[in-house]
């Protein structure tokens, strides 16, 4: 359907550049063609085919590029702008340290409440502010912790987990939600 549209956008931008160019306009009443029809057409008509292959060129992105954008700019006022992301930075047989890293990439400072848990039998031990805002309030859970502040906008908090744990289980955590949404 494009492609129709596109050809009928071409053929009309080479009727009238034939028209407004004071050429033979014995073709204007005939059914559109592609140009790369047209460029086949007999010897005699090089002139008026070739004509049209370069309105078709300028002619052809036209629709393109209004319906590129849409799409393409859809995703952007979607993207999240608080994050978190857990990491694990030291594991030890009964234990690991680990960050939960939050970032506010929006405008303006927002509230924000993370929950972090780990295998069942795991207890945060201590967490601390590393970077950023020191006003953090942590609160143990069973197997984690929740986390909540206010962040202002285009920073960064940092926060620190000592973790232990039964030995032999994972240090990656089970959940990691931060305001609703899962962690990065």
């Amino acid at each position: 359907m494009l492609g129709v549209a596109v050809t009928l956008i071409a053929s009309l931008v080479a009727l009238t550049l034939t028209d407004n160019d004071s050429r033979d306009t014995r073709n204007a009443g005939l059914p559109l063609r592609p140009p790369a029809v047209e460029e086949s057409s007999p010897s005699t008509e090089p002139a008026e085919s070739s004509a049209p292959a370069s309105p078709s060129a300028s002619a052809t992105p036209s629709p393109s590029r209004s319906r590129t954008p849409s799409p393409s700019r859809s995703p952007s006022p979607a993207a999240p702008k608080l994050t978190a992301k857990y990491a694990t930075t030291q594991q030890f047989n009964s234990g690991h340290f680990g960050t939960v890293t939050v970032k506010n990439a929006g405008s303006a400072a927002v509230d924000w409440r993370a929950a972090v848990e780990f295998v069942a039998g795991s207890r945060v031990t201590r967490a601390w502010v590393v970077s950023g805002d020191q006003n953090v309030d942590a609160d143990r859970t069973d197997d984690g912790v929740r986390l909540s502040g206010r962040i202002a906008a285009g920073s960064t908090i940092v926060v620190a987990l000592s973790v232990s744990r039964p030995e032999r289980t994972s240090a990656t955590p089970r959940s990691c939600v931060i305001n609703g949404v899962p962690c990065q």
